[in-house]
């Protein structure tokens, strides 16, 4: 047990839990009778067209492409890598380290590289493939020019690297993924927007291994986060998170234990979760917003990648034995916002007993839908500890896979009591090409509600730890009461309260009307720091 633990507060140890063995009908085999649960309870965190792992079902097509239209978060006017991305970074400057000599270029690089790739894609996107001609030829030279830049700025770290050149280690393998030769133009007729969008995506990914510094990624300015700011509140130290996922083993998340079952450490869905949660800010790749936190993980699935609410609920009860204070839950039941069968699993007494001062960060789901029908809530607490996440784009926008909270609501006896709707436990966060662990030691995009809610998760994480004697509910409230206010205004039935706001839920405090417990009574802070005492305080923790 000491070990899990050290292991946990370094590097995010996980406990895989046990997954009961599963007699019930898949997905297709529901029936329309199923209303109050669909799919037989099962529970897929992929939601059917969303899986980006298996077969056909790819996150770079269908109603999950943000690469068409507007929804284009790499180039054009609000571009999230370039510009002022060194002032929010504070006293952590990206482009330092080992290669600073390099830095200086590689800044203006991006400021100069990222409109005019820009521009090559829409001028790509605008030649008539029956007309062809000169167009393909034209784009075959902006995009030598693109790779020359490139190597000028990143040549000498890749020949380190790799002990080879710029060309053979870097953009003749890039070129050939796309099937892209540059000697023949009409290679590039072949390639629809998406795969543009993938192979711009390829390029700054794949440049930025070479940077020495932990990735930059768009989610971080949309929600407001920086690692200095992460770095100021302590980094989630002494705080723990709960991940009820698959199993995993990654490069900073490592596996420690299971309880029975069989290990799935297979899918790369858990590593991603966790990653974005607590990532170690190391300098050697993916940055999650609190990489001081402990983290326990149960794994509920069975070898059909499905589970059941009493699993679900079992690993709610095992990691709030482990004094856990966020639990992440990045699965549901597809067709569905939030489910009826929560309702089982917060309602359970042992449960309601065991996890009442934890927060649950519960992701929305990606069918796109809104869900209109209300949730029996009789006998269960209210869900001052809920927080149900939505995913927008770069942009704010609702994304088109993401679930919305609709007017649903938790009804107790057929009322809906005031601040039981679901858009009054709603938020959004970005979960579009988000850059996550691929659970092998790399780093993959991923799009989904399930990259959302451990956005949220992690910055619960800074709030916990900033302010300790916070429970679960009133974190919620920090989160909710905090969010950048999208949509219509005030709470509503697509973005509920807004958009993740890190930044101010970090500052949700006045110090003047700021008050701390000492043993003599109760100390204006604000008065403090006009007096310029020192006096020696003492928190008093409410939990």
């Amino acid at each position: 047990m000491r070990d899990w633990i050290r292991y946990g507060a370094a590097a995010g140890a996980l406990l895989a839990g046990a997954t009961a063995p599963l007699s019930v009908a898949h997905a297709n085999e529901a029936s329309e009778g199923d209303q109050l649960r669909p799919y037989y309870g099962q529970i897929n965190p992929f939601y059917g067209q969303i899986n980006p792992f298996y077969g056909q079902i790819n996150p770079f097509y269908g109603q999950i492409n943000p690469f068409w239209g507007q929804i284009d978060p790499f180039w054009g006017q609000i571009n999230p890598f370039y510009g002022q991305i060194n002032p929010w970074w504070g006293q952590i400057n990206p482009f330092e380290g080992e290669l600073a000599a390099q830095w200086g270029s590689i800044y203006p690089f991006w400021g100069e590289i990222g409109p005019f790739w820009g521009q090559i894609d829409a001028f790509w996107g605008q030649i008539d493939p029956f007309e062809g001609g000169d167009g393909y030829s034209l784009v075959a030279d902006d995009l030598r020019t693109l790779l020359e830049r490139a190597e000028s700025v990143f040549g000498a770290a890749v020949a380190e690297a790799e002990g080879a050149d710029f060309q053979s280690a870097f953009a003749a393998p890039l070129l050939a993924e796309f099937g892209i030769d540059l000697d023949d133009p009409s290679s590039l007729e072949a390639m629809d927007a998406s795969e543009r969008g993938r192979f711009f995506l390829a390029f700054y990914d794949g440049l930025m291994a070479y940077s020495g510094v932990d990735r930059v990624d768009h989610w971080m300015a949309t929600a407001n986060w920086s690692p200095a700011l992460s770095e100021a509140a302590g980094s989630g130290d002494k705080v723990t998170v709960g991940i009820i996922d698959f199993a995993f083993t990654a490069e900073d998340l490592t596996l420690r234990t299971q309880q029975g079952g069989e290990e799935i450490a297979s899918v790369a869905h858990g590593a991603a979760v966790a990653g974005l949660i607590g990532s170690a800010h190391d300098g050697e790749g993916l940055m999650g917003l609190a990489p001081g936190v402990a983290m326990w993980g149960y794994n509920p699935f069975d070898e059909t990648l499905s589970a059941d609410w009493e699993s679900v609920g079992k690993g709610v009860l095992a990691l709030s034995r482990r004094n856990t204070d966020i639990i992440n839950l990045s699965l549901g039941v597809p067709g569905w916002t939030f489910h009826p069968g929560w309702a089982d699993v917060f309602g359970d007494r042992h449960v309601a007993r065991a996890a009442k001062d934890i927060l649950f960060v519960v992701a929305a789901g990606n069918d796109g839908l809104v869900q209109t029908e209300n949730v029996d809530w009789t006998g269960v607490a209210a869900p001052e500890n809920l927080i149900i996440v939505g995913s927008v784009s770069p942009f704010g926008e609702i994304s088109g896979f993401s679930n919305q909270p609709g007017e649903a609501c938790l009804t107790r006896k057929g009322v809906c009591e005031p601040g039981h709707r679901l858009m009054d436990r709603f938020m959004v966060a970005p979960g579009e090409l988000i850059l996550v662990s691929d659970g092998d030691g790399g780093q993959t995009r991923m799009s989904g509600t399930s990259f959302a809610a451990p956005i949220v998760s992690g910055a619960a994480a800074l709030v916990q730890g900033r302010w300790r004697w916070l429970d679960g509910p009133e974190i919620a409230d920090v989160l909710l009461f905090s969010a950048t206010d999208l949509g219509a205004p005030g709470v509503d039935p697509v973005y509920g309260h807004g958009l993740l706001n890190v930044e101010a839920a970090m500052a949700p405090l006045d110090p003047q009307d700021l008050m701390i417990r000492i043993r003599s009574g109760m100390v204006n802070v604000g008065e403090l720091v006009l007096a310029g005492g020192a006096l020696n305080l003492q928190k008093f923790s409410n939990r």
